[in-house]
């Protein structure tokens, strides 16, 4: 019975030893400390919220991030439904980062366990050749930092906002956390976007993917919509005497007020349709003209519309990976694209016969 006994324990332990993970599939806090020295890529995958320290992961970690790491989060690695991505698209997510196969990486999470995840996808799936976990991730390393023994990266609450505004990914996240008060948030977004004249782009690309082609496309000419008006508003009697004092002299403004008086509308749909002029300082500037509200306001959301809709269509239908509707949006979004051709190159010979 003895003897038994220790056959059973032997083949047990040699059953649990053989299948263990090695462990160089694993990175202590001394690795971590090491590779902070040596410049070696340490990956963060939490979530962009977690990393950037605007909700805790677990009340009694720190907020921030180990010093130098960088954040891909794992969720983006995972398609709506919460199925793995492609192989192929994950690696274009890397590659995009200048993350390859050669890169010698050490990934965390809170607990060790989405960078388990990640480090098995990376090195058991897709052939990364030196890839670790850390772990004891960020609960270590938090407590660690509360003894004095590391330091925590933290960055500037402004500089974090503002990355929210204009990484369309971080965009995403915050916005599909919100659930059905996403579209409201996505609106007061592009206000204040408009009206700080940001780069919009990042958020008109972002509704057709969190939204779709159809919802996307409404919420973009709402948020639009408004931010354009406000910004009229405030340039017309609000600030008045602030914006003729930056905007009024300038080659933007000297032409657009011309047009108003010489072709009403018509300059109104010259700017939307045609970039000529930045998007964010036409609505200002067009608050210093005599342009009425009304016109101004629904012939801008008329003309602004075409243009973004390409935009998230096309954004929406690539999401939605079904080549159905991949199909009729790239397509109806091409013939909207060449329309507008067609429309500027009227519009330029109307201007080429009127000099």
């Amino acid at each position: 019975m003895k003897k038994l006994f220790i056959v059973i324990m032997s083949m047990f332990i040699f059953i649990i030893a053989t299948a263990a993970p090695t462990k160089s599939n694993f990175a202590s806090l001394k690795d971590v400390k090491d590779a902070i020295k040596n410049d070696v890529l340490i990956l963060d995958t939490r979530t962009y919220l977690e990393s950037d320290g605007l909700i805790y992961g677990e009340k009694e970690l720190l907020k921030g991030k180990i010093p130098g790491s960088y954040n891909i989060p794992w969720d983006i690695m995972l398609n709506k439904d919460k199925t793995l991505k492609s192989f192929e698209d994950i690696k274009i997510i890397l590659k995009k980062e200048d993350i390859t196969e050669e890169t010698p990486i050490i990934l965390y999470s809170n607990l060790g366990i989405r960078s388990g995840e990640m480090a098995f996808l990376l090195k058991e799936k897709l052939g990364y050749k030196d890839v670790k976990n850390y772990d004891g991730s960020w609960r270590e390393w938090s407590n660690e930092a509360k003894q004095g023994n590391v330091e925590i990266e933290k960055d500037n609450i402004f500089k974090v906002l503002f990355s929210y505004l204009t990484k369309r990914e971080k965009l995403e996240s915050v916005i599909t956390l919100l659930g059905v008060w996403g579209p409201l948030a996505f609106i007061l977004i592009y206000i204040f976007i408009t009206v700080t004249m940001l780069p919009a782009l990042p958020v008109t690309v972002a509704s057709g993917i969190i939204f779709g082609p159809i919802m996307g496309v409404i919420y973009t000419s709402i948020g639009a919509g408004l931010g354009l008006s406000f910004s009229f508003l405030i340039a017309r009697y609000i600030a008045r005497d602030a914006i003729e004092k930056k905007f009024g002299d300038t080659t933007i403004f000297k032409k657009i007020d011309e047009g108003v008086k010489k072709d009403g509308w018509f300059i109104l749909a010259i700017t939307r349709l045609i970039p000529v002029f930045p998007f964010g300082i036409q609505n200002y500037v067009y608050g210093l003209t005599s342009i009425s509200f009304f016109k101004y306001a629904i012939l801008s959301v008329i003309f602004v519309l075409p243009g973004s809709s390409v935009y998230v269509m096309l954004a929406g239908a690539f999401t939605s990976g079904d080549k159905a509707i991949v199909l009729k949006y790239s397509i109806t979004a091409s013939l909207i694209f060449f329309g507008l051709m067609l429309v500027t190159r009227i519009i330029k010979k109307k201007i080429d016969l009127q000099k």
